[in-house]
C-alpha cells in the first residue's frame, strides 16, 4: 500500500478545485492507497467530489489520514451526495 502525502504533492494547504486531482492520479500506482492529508487545511467541495469520484470508479481502496475537521466535513458532504460508503477512523472507501 502505498502512502501519498497531499501537502508534498501540492506545495500547498489548500487544495481548491477539480483539476488538482489530476496530480494525484498520476501518482496512484497500487490499488490500495493512503492519502495523507497532514498540513492540508483546506479542500473544496469540488476537489472532494472529484477525488472521491475518482477513486470509487476505479475501483480503489483509499484510506485517508491526518483529516481535520473542516476536511472531514467536506468529505462527508462529498461522500453523500454519490451515497458512497464511508467509514471514517480517517477515511476509507470500499
Amino acid at each position: 500500500m502505498e502512502c501519498l502525502q497531499l501537502s508534498s504533492i501540492f506545495n500547498d494547504t489548500n487544495l481548491r478545485n477539480r483539476a488538482s486531482v489530476s496530480l494525484i492520479r498520476e501518482r496512484i500506482c497500487d490499488n490500495e492507497v493512503v492519502l495523507d492529508f497532514n498540513k492540508i487545511d483546506f479542500i473544496s467541495k469540488s476537489f472532494s467530489h472529484e477525488l472521491l469520484s475518482y477513486l470509487k470508479s476505479n475501483g480503489y481502496k483509499a484510506h485517508f489520514k491526518n483529516v481535520n475537521k473542516s476536511v472531514d466535513s467536506v468529505l462527508r458532504i462529498a461522500f453523500s451526495k454519490p451515497k458512497i460508503n464511508l467509514k471514517i477512523t480517517n477515511v476509507r472507501i470500499d
